[in-house]
């Protein structure tokens, strides 16, 4: 199976109007965007392959990760906690599943893929050197500003904000090059955190 190039979120400003309009629509929920490097991962009877989002493959060895319950030809949406972190290294975590067994899931509502992930336990409230060679999923929020603020208040260095995304949606995806979705909303932390090179 090919990589493909994935959507990115559409970046919006903690203070933009249309976030609060999120908050009482039910197709809308929030997840956190973590500090890492975004995955596609396509599980190879061998061994899991990482590409980047520009289709490279990621130079780690991708076999201490547990993926031994899922069937070959099966795509993946996630990010990589490694790179672009101190001290915790070698963590995974998904957010969405493109291909089952080589059944094209990506034009089913986000809301009814999302339990392709429920054999990998939800990420816990914070990442730690514990959680090293695991693979987690998100779990999500309603209220996006409300989680912002949350994220916010946690300072955890680990999480770089909140991706609000229409759980209705149909998975956007081009063989040409990378782009941005309007289904899904990304929004990064004031201050420090806004200046770190986009990965999402």
């Amino acid at each position: 199976m090919n990589f493909f190039y994935p959507p990115q979120p559409t970046r919006l400003w903690p203070n933009a109007p249309i976030l609060k309009q999120f908050d009482a629509n039910p197709d809308y929920d929030s997840e956190i965007k973590y500090n890492g490097w975004r995955l596609e991962i396509h599980i190879d009877p061998k061994c899991p392959i990482f590409y980047n989002r520009y289709g490279t493959i990621i130079n780690i060895d991708s076999k201490i990760f547990d993926f031994k319950n899922v069937p070959p030809l099966t795509v993946f949406d996630g990010e990589l906690v490694h790179f672009r972190t101190k001290d915790v290294k070698n963590i995974v975590v998904l957010w969405d599943c493109m291909f089952w067994a080589g059944k094209d899931l990506r034009d089913l509502p986000l809301i009814q893929r999302r339990p392709f992930l429920e054999g990998f336990q939800i990420a816990p409230n914070s990442l730690s050197k514990e959680d090293e060679g695991k693979v987690f999923r998100t779990t999500q929020m309603k209220l996006s500003v409300k989680f912002y603020d949350m994220i916010m208040k946690k300072n955890d260095p680990l999480e770089e904000g909140i991706v609000v995304k229409n759980n209705q949606s149909k998975y956007d995806w081009s063989v040409k090059g990378s782009f941005d979705t309007a289904n899904w909303f990304k929004v990064k932390k004031m201050g420090d955190h806004s200046l770190v090179k986009e990965s999402r």
